[in-house]
């Protein structure tokens, strides 16, 4: 501490032997005198000379703290010199607390001080500071705006700092520049802040290894690296599993399943109520053709989407309305849910997914010098990397057309919402590829002289949010979202294909080819029943058949004779007349010969097609019937 009243007389009391006072590694100086700054103790509890503040009600923490004087040559602790007493120290820390005192009064020493000042112009992002007409150059009559601006100027207010501006720097600092290799404006400011001609750079400066070692730096955020491609009208690549079953996922198995247990089960419960003697089905006897039944009307009812049931009986009736029910939700849930699983969309998405992905596909990738490392550390080979010294040349460079300089880039975040703000939505063309590949931390380069003052200050005003703050303040609008939003939402579906739709068709192509097997296998089986009871009763295939055809014709020749019988005789056979609309006897036997004849013909179309038997058989039905017919045409005329 600093007090005058802190000057004392240093007696011959060092003759004097007690314990010192204070930590080993920092002894109190002369702890057995009893004065101000001796020994271990609030010295400033109720207030000093230099500090009355210490004897209000609301005094500073740091007045309860005990504190003593010490020799900084013996003191490997924390300690201050002091202004008061040359040759001393004090420290707080070696009576056991904080040097809270320092921290309290830090920001004072920069109270009406004037500190030189360089304002720069940044020459991308949105975040640094901005010169218009000076980007990338010492400001000139004026002090520039944004983020790091508007943050450097509410500290300087808090702290009270006066600020002169200085736009040039002295030669020995561009004479250090050059020997060192470096050019940038940029680096000059730090340089000079370094060297001490400069107190404050104030402009977005990356903290880069070349540059923290040249000046002091105080920090203020840390900025994301990332990953930026182009974007892509894609639509989502399906498997041939996934097009078979897409027709089918808008219900998950677990559901199909209960959904054919439940359907099953009322088809089986309806089907056996029907087969009372007042039932639907009360022609069904056997327990396998009720059960045929019972699932075929299951499942048709399943893919008509409503009962295929008629119950008769009061119990198959009420099982059948809860069958309708669920059938009718069934259909609504389904198609409610069809739509979005069949159609597809299409949907804009970057052209890679990862740093990884660009780098299996041995892209070329865009950036700026200072991310060089950041690539070489995630495993882009060198030769992919193509530095792009101006930041603003980064983007346009990106194209997937053949013949690009880079298919994607890696740039700050915030050159990339910068870019994408511009001209109301430009490079909307891409997008951020998945999360941050690296970051950097952004600071102030500043002098010795006022780089703990600066760090305090800087970093207490950041914890009060006056960084966010400043940050929000000049946020760019977003334009890219809105419009790849409207992009999306106009883009028309793309129209139910094949594919989309190839489950049902499998399935349904699966029914029809089980049917017709299903029904030659019947066919077959009556023919073989049928050649069977021929061949039993006459020993080979032909003798059976000549019997078909001997019954045929005998059957025929009969009737025949009796319609003309009929005929010369009508009154014997008809009976009362009551009508144009009666039907004789007659007439129904040759309309149900003339069924059964039908029939016989189809029979022996199947069975014995290509015989020379069967053709003769054929044309002798043939003639058969045209006689029935002529038969008949005459009975109705003279009916009339």
């Amino acid at each position: 501490m600093w007090p005058s009243t802190r000057v004392v007389a240093i007696s011959l009391v060092f003759l004097v032997s007690a314990e010192p006072e204070g930590a080993v590694q920092c002894p109190c100086y002369n702890s057995t005198l009893d004065g101000y700054g001796f020994g271990c103790t609030a010295h400033d509890v109720n207030g000093s000379t230099d500090y009355p503040e210490c004897n209000k009600t609301s005094a500073p923490a740091w007045c309860s703290d005990s504190w003593c004087y010490v020799q900084a040559s013996s003191c490997t602790v924390t300690h201050e010199m002091s202004t008061s007493i040359p040759g001393l120290a004090w420290s707080y820390t070696t009576c056991g607390f904080r040097d809270r005192f320092s921290r309290s009064n830090i920001t004072e020493s920069l109270r009406g001080q004037t500190l030189r000042v360089q304002f720069l112009g940044n020459t991308g992002g949105w975040k640094g500071n901005y010169c218009p007409g000076f980007a990338g150059q010492p400001c000139q009559g004026q002090r520039g705006y944004g983020p790091v601006g508007r943050f450097f100027d509410l500290v300087a207010g808090n702290a009270g700092i006066t600020v002169q501006q200085v736009t040039e720097v002295p030669e020995p600092v561009r004479d250090q520049l050059e020997r060192m290799g470096q050019r940038s404006n940029f680096d000059l400011c730090i340089w000079a802040t370094g060297m001490g001609y400069l107190d404050v750079c104030v402009a977005s400066l990356v903290m880069l290894p070349r540059r923290t070692d040249a000046s002091p730096f105080v920090n203020l955020w840390s900025e994301p690296t990332i990953l930026v491609g182009p974007l892509v009208d894609t639509a989502a690549d399906v498997s041939f599993g996934e097009m078979l079953g897409a027709a089918f996922r808008p219900f998950s198995p677990n559901l199909w399943l209960t959904l054919l247990a439940v359907v099953t089960s009322s088809s089986l419960i309806i089907t056996y109520f029907e087969t009372s003697p007042d039932g639907q089905f009360n022609d069904l006897r056997g327990k396998r053709e009720k059960a045929a039944e019972a699932v075929y009307r299951a499942f048709y009812s399943l893919f008509m989407c409503e009962s295929r049931f008629e119950p008769c009986t009061l119990g198959g009736r009420i099982v059948g309305l809860g069958l309708a029910f669920m059938c009718i939700l069934f259909v609504c849930g389904y198609t409610a849910t069809l739509a979005s699983f069949l159609v597809e969309e299409r949907r804009l998405a970057p052209s890679v997914e990862s740093i990884q992905d660009a780098i299996r596909l041995n892209y070329k990738i865009c950036a700026h010098p200072s991310h060089s490392i950041t690539l070489q550390v995630n495993g882009v080979p060198p030769e992919n990397i193509v530095e792009v010294t101006v930041r603003s040349d980064i983007l346009p460079a990106v194209s997937l057309a053949s013949g690009s300089t880079c298919q994607v880039a890696v740039l700050s975040e915030e050159d990339f919402v910068s870019a994408q703000s511009s001209n109301g939505g430009s490079f909307c063309g891409l997008e951020r590829i998945g999360g941050a590949i690296g970051s950097h931390m952004v600071g102030l380069s500043v002098s010795d002289k006022w780089a703990r003052q600066l760090g305090y200050a800087v970093s207490t005003a950041a914890a009060d949010g006056q960084v966010q703050r400043a940050i929000n303040e000049h946020q760019p609008t977003d334009y890219c979202t809105n419009i790849n939003a409207e992009i999306r939402n106009s883009n028309q579906p793309v129209a139910l294909t094949v594919q989309g739709m190839l489950g049902p068709f499998v399935v349904t192509m699966l029914f029809t080819i089980l049917g017709i097997v299903a029904h030659v296998s019947r066919l077959a089986l009556f023919k073989t029943i049928e050649e069977g009871r021929k061949v039993s009763r006459h020993g080979n295939f032909r003798d059976g058949l000549m019997e078909i055809a001997e019954d045929i014709h005998r059957v025929a020749s009969g009737l025949v004779h009796q319609s003309f019988i009929s005929s010369e005789h009508p009154s014997e056979e008809l009976g009362p007349v009551q009508g144009s609309q009666s039907v004789s006897p007659d007439q129904q036997g040759s309309k149900a010969l003339g069924a059964f004849l039908r029939s016989q013909q189809s029979f022996l179309d199947v069975q014995v097609a290509g015989r020379e038997q069967t053709d003769q058989i054929l044309r002798r039905l043939e003639k058969i019937e045209q006689m029935l017919e002529s038969e008949e045409r005459d009975y109705v005329t003279v009916k009339t």
